[in-house]
């Protein structure tokens, strides 16, 4: 659900441990005049507009976000000089506090007394108990990809669609609700839909706030398939016992499953798309991802048409 609201005061009607993941990017503090870091791609708007994304926010929002999402789990958008006031707090209350780099390698290249404005930070923050899963890939803390470039939104400062389904595949599960209380254009929103969670979405702007419905609204229910951790394993001990002998080669003996559609960074697995391999072939299925996906994709789409509903 999206709401065209004031966070800080919606955050208040929400009931406690009410969600189990957040995401989002509040307003930034930036320097007036200085280098605006987020906004170096160069995009013209007024000061008023500069002002209301670039002013910072008010962080005793953090406790009413520790109220409603248990165990706290949340990854917050930031600018340099929130990022020490964000771990202090999440060290303060006893979570597991790292830092998550996105390099855009197409920033514009000025850093005329200042360092190049090529890295966003992201501070992720988790209490015991929260999820947290995916492979090495996944959980790399640093995502490279260039400044965003979406014509169906006008907010100066959106994030990239992969970089958040990295992020929402590291810390939820199916069907888990995902709170994102600095909505923007519905970036979040659209990923959380995209995956089969459930999104509760607020946004001041009403602009931006009929932007990210439309978004939405144009985006497919489940167009990924994740299954549960569970579900998942049944589907890849169906898979083994089924073929026994790799998929790829024929002759080695199928010993784990591979994820044909595997998206840079983790962000596209879906789990309908997985075949039987050796750990040769699964080896090379990494080192040549393209190759194994026009090869194998429609082998995968058969063996979720064969098994994929027991």
């Amino acid at each position: 659900m999206l709401y065209n609201a004031d966070s800080y005061e919606f955050i208040k009607t929400m009931p406690d441990a009410s969600v189990n993941l957040i995401i989002t990017d509040p307003p930034y503090e930036l320097v007036t005049g200085g280098n605006k870091g987020c906004l170096s791609h160069a995009i013209k708007f007024s000061s008023e507009a500069y002002t209301k994304i670039c002013n910072g926010f008010d962080f005793s929002l953090l406790d009413e976000l520790k109220r409603v999402c248990k165990p706290f789990n949340a990854y917050i958008f930031c600018s340099n000089s929130q990022i020490s006031k964000l771990m202090s707090w999440g060290e303060k209350n006893g979570f597991m506090t790292t830092l998550l780099i996105w390099h855009k390698p197409d920033a514009i290249p000025f850093a005329s007394g200042t360092f190049k404005s090529d890295l966003e930070f992201i501070v992720a923050m988790k209490e015991k108990g929260a999820t947290f899963q995916g492979d090495s890939r996944l959980k790399s803390k640093f995502y490279q990809g260039g400044v965003v470039k979406d014509k169906t939104t006008s907010h100066p400062t959106p994030k990239p669609v992969n970089l958040i389904k990295k992020i929402m595949m590291i810390g939820s599960n199916k069907g888990d609700v995902v709170f994102d209380p600095f909505l923007g254009s519905g970036t979040t929103a659209m990923v959380a839909k995209e995956l089969g969670c459930e999104c509760i979405g607020v946004e001041i702007e009403k602009k931006y706030y009929e932007e990210a419905l439309r978004r939405v609204d144009h985006t497919p229910r489940g167009a990924i398939l994740r299954l549960t951790k569970s579900e998942n394993r049944a589907y890849q001990l169906r898979l083994l016992e089924a073929y026994p002998l790799c998929q790829i080669c024929e002759k080695q003996q199928s010993i784990e499953c591979h994820h044909v559609r595997y998206g840079r960074f983790g962000a596209d697995k879906d789990d309908s798309k997985q075949i039987a391999v050796c750990r040769e072939c699964h080896q090379w299925c990494h080192a040549h991802k393209h190759e194994s996906i026009e090869k194998y994709e429609e082998v995968a789409d058969e063996n979720w048409q064969r098994f994929g509903e027991c």
